[in-house]
């Protein structure tokens, strides 16, 4: 059943009239591009011209007379009627006028289980009576789901509308893709148009006038039937599992259609032609992590001197070399192809940056210098040591190399030059263990050669002890600015408690 749509307009009357053409039995392949990408489809069309129009038809009843209702037998029975209400009284229209049979001159074209293009039908009340309407109306040679269509409208009367006041009501039925059949029972007939409409009121507690009238006008708009067409389609002269007027297409090729209707078979062609679509793979040339300055890498796409490139760092060649962290890809294009390529991550990684805590020095011979190095999480020092703190008294240059968390290195360097020292205490004890500097006022630093398994101690000169501490590292940093300014004595220890060796140094 057809959606109906219900409204209010003037009357226009249209005189009755048909009104048949065909054409030429041709065909036309329709479509959007004859040239696609390969991961496009084309569609084709198949656009036959042997097709049927109708002109509007339009017929108008007879005035037909309300009044011819028994008004004093409706008096009598009103109150009997639950509510005052008496439902479906038919009006006395004679059936020739709503019930009509008419012939469509379509020229010798057969009409039978034939598709709707396009078609509207619409229905027309015109009365002066203020009451609720009933439009039942069928169309017995337009089917839907193989019944033909029809409905019933009901037509509400207008709130104190003024007296005589004249109403005009429209039903629209969109009739598109209903099949038609016009042989009107009669296989030897192609012609037969139908309809049938019957109105039917309410009678309510509103009294007649003896005035009442109105009549219903028919109108069948813009029809269009197509002929039934077989369709056939074959590519490069292989015939096709396609029936249909439309057909989807990936491959190159010329395409044909034939066409069979009542008027005849056509045929036409059309060439289809395919680009193949870039793709969306990226060549990667190297490591996609490396440590800053120290590597790159070069990523590159399909080559053709008809592609164009854009890349996600700007660059509009085929191939990039890449320095810097981020998310690559290409957009590429040949004439009607698009490709969006992969995505490469990159990762540059940072390196250390190196600190010494020394430039290049000059000491006093006997002196020590006490070398630290920071930003990196691990180094080796040209001296093989491997901590962040190194004691050096030889003239030379020191290197160290820093290692990050990433693995990317860096490295500095000082040099130490040596001259005769002049002042100062000199301990002539063995060279692995070293106090300085010395005198000292805010830090001294114990350097031990074989520190395995040693422990530092400090005594004053009445034999206090005021430091011990076990030593772990090839240089031990104590504060002594909180030491009382003198003289105190060194000893460095074994597990044993046996004192290895000793030295005096100064506090001032």
């Amino acid at each position: 059943m057809k959606k109906l749509l219900l409204t209010f307009s003037t009357i226009t009357m249209i005189s009755f009239s048909f009104f048949g053409q065909t054409n030429t039995c041709t065909v036309k392949i329709s479509t959007n591009e004859t040239k696609i990408c390969s991961d496009k489809s084309a569609r084709l069309q198949a656009l036959p011209s042997n097709s049927v129009s109708a002109a509007n038809f339009s017929e108008t009843s007879e005035v037909f007379n309300f009044a011819a209702l028994d008004k004093a037998k409706i008096e009598q029975i009103k109150p009997s009627i639950n509510g005052g209400f008496l439902q479906g009284i038919a009006l006395p229209i004679p059936v020739s006028q709503i019930n009509k049979e008419s012939v469509l001159d379509l020229n010798g074209l057969k009409l039978k289980n034939t598709v709707v293009n396009s078609g509207k039908l619409n229905i027309q009340l015109t009365t002066n009576l203020n009451q609720d309407i009933k439009i039942a109306f069928e169309l017995p040679n337009f089917l839907i789901n193989g019944k033909p269509i029809s409905d019933v409208v009901l037509i509400k009367g207008i709130e104190d509308a003024p007296a005589d006041s004249l109403f005009t009501s429209n039903i629209f039925l969109d009739l598109t893709n209903a099949i038609a059949d016009f042989t009107g029972g009669d296989p030897t007939k192609y012609n037969i148009i139908k309809y049938k409409i019957t109105p039917s009121i309410t009678i309510s507690t509103k009294k007649f006038t003896g005035k009442e009238t109105g009549n219903i006008k028919v109108e069948l708009n813009n029809l269009t039937f197509a002929e039934n067409i077989s369709y056939k389609w074959s590519k490069n002269g292989v015939p096709l599992n396609q029936v249909t007027p439309n057909i989807d297409v990936q491959e190159a090729g010329k395409y044909v259609v034939q066409t069979t209707s009542n008027c005849g078979t056509v045929k036409d062609s059309i060439e289809i032609t395919v680009v193949e679509k870039p793709s969306a793979k990226l060549t990667v040339a190297g490591p996609t992590t490396f440590c800053e300055g120290k590597d790159k890498v070069s990523l590159t796409a399909a080559s053709n001197k008809n592609f164009s490139y854009a890349w996600s760092n700007a660059s509009k060649d085929a191939s990039v070399s890449i320095t810097k962290s981020g998310d690559y890809s290409v957009t590429i294009k040949n004439d009607i192809c698009v490709t969006q390529s992969e995505v490469v991550n990159i990762k540059v990684n940072p390196n250390p940056v190196i600190k010494l805590s020394k430039k290049d020095t000059t000491i006093y011979k006997g002196d020590i210098v006490i070398l630290k190095v920071s930003g990196a999480s691990s180094y080796v020092w040209n001296t093989k040591s491997k901590y962040d703190t190194i004691s050096i008294k030889e003239a030379g240059t020191y290197t160290v190399v820093g290692t990050n968390e990433f693995g990317c290195t860096s490295s500095d360097s000082m040099k130490l030059s040596v001259k005769v020292k002049t002042t100062g205490i000199t301990d002539l004890a063995s060279d692995n263990f070293q106090v300085y500097p010395n005198p000292a006022s805010n830090n001294v630093y114990i350097s031990v050669a074989n520190f395995t398994n040693t422990t530092l101690r400090m005594y004053d000169l009445i034999g206090n002890e005021v430091f011990h501490q076990e030593i772990k590292n090839e240089v031990t940093e104590v504060p002594v600015n909180q030491f009382a300014k003198g003289m105190y004595l060194v000893k460095i220890e074994n597990t044993n408690a046996n004192t290895i060796e000793s030295k005096r140094f100064v506090v001032e």
